[in-house]
This record gives C-alpha cells, sequence and structure tokens, in this order.
C-alpha cells in the first residue's frame, strides 16, 4: 500500500524514475532548460523552476526528492508553505562528496541536505558520504539494477578482445583522458569503443584512428559482442550501473576505487579495481588480462555474468521498497 508519496526531479535517470515506480503515487519532472547554454545561468534558471514547482504540486505526505533541485522544491513546501512531511532523498550524485563541491556551493547543498529524513545511497561509498555529512541520518543502500534483460543474452567477444569504455559527460569525471592515454599505449592497437556524448577534447588527434570507435548515444548493446573488456577509470561515479550492464553482457571491468560499484567488481576480483589514477596501472592490468588464456577468460567472465545476475530486475524487485520503509 502506498504512503501518498510523490517522487520529484529535474529530470530523474531512468533508473531512479523505475524505483520511484515502486513507493510513489506520483512523480513531477520540471524540466531541464536546454535553451540556456550557460551553466551558472542554467542551475539559476532550474532552482527557479524548483521553487514555482512548490506551489503547483499537490500536496503529499512523503517526498522522494532526486537531485537538488527536487530538495529545493520539497524544502520551500515544508518552509515556506507549511507542508508536515517526510523528505526522503534518493542519493545518486556527488552531492555529500567533496570530489568537486566546494565554497559556496557546498554550503548551499549543505543546507539542503540537513533537512532530509533519510536517505537511499546508490552505493556503499556514496552511503559512506552521507554518513560523514549526517551521522545518525537513516540511510539504505539499493545498488542500480540491470534494467534489460538482454543484457545476459549478450556473448563477449574472445578473440577480439576489444575495450569498451564509457565516456558520457562529465569527461573528466568519467576518465576519458586516462582511457586515451590506455589506448595509445597499446601497440598494435586495442579496439577500443568509448560510449555516450563524448567531449572531443580528450581525444581530437584519434578521431580518424580505425581502432578508436566513438559509438555517441547509440544502444551499447549494439557494441557489447566487440568486446570484452570494460575500462573505467573514473576519478568519481557515484554508481556506475552501466558497469553491472557490462558485466551482465560477460565483459570484465576494470574500474577505479572511486566508481561507486567498485565493492561489486571486488566480489569477482580486487586486483580489477585500480587505486590510483595512472594510467599506466590500468594499461598494464588490461594487458594481463589480454595475456590469459581463453579458458581462464571465460571463467573470469562467467563470474562476472553471474554477480551481475544478482541485480537483475528479478533479484532487485521490491528491494527499493523494502528500503524506503527502513528510511521513513
Amino acid at each position: 500500500m502506498k504512503k501518498n508519496v510523490a517522487f520529484i526531479a529535474a529530470h530523474g535517470h531512468t533508473a531512479a524514475r523505475d524505483y520511484a515506480e515502486e513507493v510513489c503515487d506520483n512523480a513531477y519532472y520540471m524540466g531541464i532548460p536546454k535553451w540556456v547554454s550557460n551553466t551558472t545561468l542554467r542551475l539559476i534558471v532550474i532552482y527557479f523552476r524548483a521553487f514555482v514547482y512548490a506551489f503547483l504540486i499537490p500536496k503529499h505526505n512523503i517526498y522522494l526528492a532526486h537531485g537538488s533541485p527536487g530538495l529545493v522544491c520539497v524544502i520551500t513546501k515544508r518552509k515556506i508553505l507549511g507542508e508536515k512531511c517526510k523528505i526522503i532523498m534518493r542519493v545518486n550524485d556527488s552531492m555529500f562528496s567533496n570530489f568537486d563541491i566546494k565554497g559556496v556551493k557546498k554550503r548551499f547543498l549543505r543546507f539542503l541536505y540537513k533537512h532530509i529524513d533519510g536517505a537511499i545511497a546508490i552505493s556503499q561509498m556514496i552511503k559512506s558520504d552521507v554518513q560523514k555529512e549526517l551521522p545518525g541520518l537513516p540511510t539504505e543502500i539499493v545498488y542500480c539494477k540491470v534494467r534489460d534483460d538482454k543484457f545476459f543474452d549478450i556473448k563477449p567477444n574472445f578473440k577480439k578482445k576489444s575495450i569498451m569504455c564509457l565516456g558520457i559527460a562529465p569527461n573528466y569525471r568519467k576518465g576519458t583522458d586516462i582511457q586515451i592515454d590506455v589506448f595509445k599505449k597499446f601497440i598494435p592497437k586495442i579496439p577500443m569503443y568509448i560510449m555516450g556524448n563524448t567531449n572531443y577534447l580528450f581525444n581530437k588527434d584519434y578521431i580518424n584512428d580505425p581502432n578508436l570507435y566513438f559509438t555517441g548515444k547509440d544502444d551499447p548493446k549494439k557494441y557489447l559482442n566487440e568486446c570484452l573488456f570494460l575500462l573505467h577509470p573514473a576519478r568519481f561515479d557515484a554508481g556506475g550501473n552501466a558497469v553491472i550492464e557490462a558485466m551482465a553482457a560477460g565483459l570484465i571491468p576494470v574500474v577505479s576505487y572511486m566508481t561507486g560499484n567498485s565493492d561489486i567488481v571486488k566480489n569477482i576480483d580486487k586486483s580489477l579495481v585500480i587505486e590510483t589514477f595512472d594510467s599506466y596501472d590500468y594499461y598494464n592490468k588490461i594487458k594481463e588480462l589480454y595475456n590469459k588464456s581463453t579458458e581462464d577468460l571465460k571463467i573470469l567472465s562467467n563470474k562476472c555474468k553471474l554477480e551481475a545476475y544478482k541485480y537483475s530486475k528479478k533479484n532487485m524487485k521490491g528491494k527499493f521498497k523494502e528500503a524506503f520503509n527502513n528510511v521513513i
């Protein structure tokens, strides 16, 4: 039975929307003004919209907020409109970390999140960040799920042994420059596929290299069966559901310790998690894996699939609802 709960977000990641459906009666998306190119001005417009939406959205007993715009909206409802409500936050970004948020922005975010009554973090790494900032706050973890069971049907390519990378902006966070450095080091070149709306600032010298593919917003499932390894040297990635989905396809991940799902990767092999951002460390690990026998690689690939299956839609059903009930 639902408890008169509303999900509020500027747009909401697909995974967040899926989980919200488990517990929310209504969902409200305030939108992102694409017509504003300046980042600071866009943020001001988003927060102004959030303030206005507080007056337009009907009253609910509980609000599940996604991102700082969602918080601005529900805090306005509580503080200005006088609504007696609970505020739960789905934390799937760097809001509670010190990665790239400092000064006035950090103080503003602290003002916002001190009003929340509970949190559901996307990973153990994010839960730790929340608990450092708000000791004693009821906090649960619900990892991302594999959103499409078709990932489990994909078989990796043990002959080509190509590398898949996540290049979705912001590229510095995702470690796109490190991925390109790893690509440079391989002679002969190992084919590399960089997914997402990659910023060509990092790869302008390699756009025409026949072994380096920039796939844009194409469905990653089109390329997974060309690859065997996932390289994700993220300087910060709160969750990394794409890591789990690549594992579901049998890809062997090499990720940084600042990837939220790195603890899941450690369940396969701790050495697959790199504790630095030195491209040589990632290169050496991929090279070591590349030189393993096909039999050994198949065993490791199968372990990845089995680990990822723990996060299938079937196995994750009801997890978010359980966590939500624990924090309200």
